[in-house]
């Protein structure tokens, strides 16, 4: 068999089995009140959608980035706006925090988990999905499984491309316990990793301040924790270890009040973080990992306000790379468009996005983060070669000629600027591979190539 078929092999085998773990899963946001963005376009399109909540949502998309379908925590959505069969009554709440998750298992069944309002005993939940029903528009085929109570407003998820599985983060009311699930091929484990680690997310009224609210996050190479803890005034971060699940070395950067979103930087050597009801917008610098070094590091890179007593809510890292920010009550989110940058260097814009007649709330679209794929790959003992590739900037294709001829067992990876994969066409002659792009949003991409003995690396510009 030539190289080219074994190649064509891969490729067909990859794309027929990525549809549950697609880099373009989070690329459609449905939020706040009859708000959508789709990241699929480029500038982003914001679009109208018949849904309202308070809090943070979450959505499904196919391999294309096409949507699937939404929930608000409360009921599950089509992609035509319909509720989904058996779609109503599921138990999270419209201000829920985090309050709904999404996370594929394979091309027909998905999870969606769910956490109440202010540590309310409907605890954590799961309902599962099958898409593959009614003409491709879904039903919910079990509701509200109860995993335990009572919960807190936190969900976070990451997938380890490494192990082929995500990890599903969340934290108990009461107590200093954070459990990790298990989904894989197999399905959701029942039994989580528990780690018993910082503060007790406890204390508050139902309905005012409260132990159960703050966003918790994930940093995107899967190795740090973000805990915003808003009724003790502070964030924790942890290191995470996603070989087994396990939480751990807390660090404690105190006296915020009102601690609500945060976001990490795409490369992690950032934290971004709001105060829910002020205005202020705060960098904390993370490339010296300690606990002096990053409070002093705090840095105010931009103020937003909302409406009534409200301001900047929930963040949330986008495919494109730039972090968002919702201002409650308004028709815009701020911005953090180049976030990997110090300070002022992040371009902070208040009204970075205008959402037309869409209203933001608290909240925007919660999703798994995805693993950076170019750490995932085994390089000790490969040979780096050189490749140059041609016409860069490019756009419809670019060529990558390999100053060295690779073996058949060849690996080829292609990724946005935040390390998501990004499937696309390609041809492979001798040592050169082309790569069709047609289409592809503007940006910096990397690419990896390897085989057995040698790995090559670039860069392209799509424009």
């Amino acid at each position: 068999m030539n190289k080219n078929s074994l190649l064509l092999i891969f490729q067909l085998l990859f794309v027929s089995n990525c549809f549950a773990f697609s880099s373009k899963f989070n690329n459609y946001w449905v939020f706040g009140t009859n708000v959508a963005l789709d990241f699929n376009q480029t500038p982003t399109s914001v679009q109208n959608r018949p849904m309202f909540t308070y809090d943070n949502t979450a959505s499904a998309c196919d391999d294309n980035g096409n949507l699937l379908f939404y929930t608000n925590g409360v009921n599950v959505y089509t992609n035509t706006n319909a509720i989904m069969q058996n779609g109503s009554g599921l138990m999270g709440s419209l201000t829920g925090g985090q309050t709904a998750l999404i996370v594929p298992v394979n091309n027909k069944l998905t999870y969606i988990f769910t956490v109440p309002e202010f540590g309310s005993q409907a605890g954590l939940r799961y309902s599962t999905v099958n898409i593959s029903l009614n003409n491709f528009q879904g039903a919910v085929t079990a509701k509200n499984i109860l995993l335990h109570t009572p919960s807190t407003e936190k969900l976070a998820a990451y997938f380890d491309q490494g192990n082929n599985r995500f990890w599903v983060i969340t934290h108990e009311f009461g107590n200093a316990n954070f459990n990790a699930y298990k989904v894989d091929a197999n399905g959701l484990d029942l039994v989580p990793v528990t780690s018993t680690v910082g503060i007790s997310n406890s204390g508050g009224s139902y309905g005012y301040d409260h132990g159960a609210m703050g966003q918790l996050v994930i940093s995107q190479d899967g190795s740090h924790i973000a805990n915003a803890c808003e009724y003790s005034n502070e964030i924790q971060l942890f290191n995470f270890d996603k070989q087994t699940g396990i939480i751990s070395n807390p660090i404690t950067i105190p006296n915020y009040s009102m601690a609500w979103g945060v976001a990490f930087s795409p490369n992690g050597s950032k934290l971004y973080f709001t105060q829910w009801t002020n205005t202020l917008v705060y960098q904390f610098d993370l490339s010296v990992y300690n606990a002096n070094a990053i409070q002093s590091s705090a840095t105010l890179v931009g103020s937003a306000t909302g409406t009534g007593s409200y301001n900047v809510g929930y963040m949330q890292l986008a495919p494109n790379g730039i972090i968002y920010i919702a201002r409650y009550g308004t028709h815009y989110l701020a911005t953090v468009s180049d976030p990997n940058a110090t300070g002022s260097l992040c371009n902070f814009n208040a009204n970075g996005i205008n959402l037309g007649s869409g209203i933001s709330g608290a909240g925007l679209s919660t999703g798994p983060v995805f693993s950076d794929l170019l750490t995932e790959i085994n390089e000790i003992g490969k040979t780096e070669i050189i490749s140059l590739t041609y016409p860069n900037p490019a756009q419809n294709h670019f060529r990558i000629e390999l100053k060295h001829v690779m073996n058949d067992n060849i690996s080829f990876q292609f990724y946005n600027s935040i390390g998501n994969l990004i499937s696309l066409p390609f041809i492979v002659d001798f040592n050169s591979i082309k790569v069709n792009c047609e289409g592809l949003a503007k940006g910096m991409y990397n690419f990896l190539i390897a085989d057995k003995n040698n790995i090559a690396r670039g860069k392209v510009i799509i424009e």
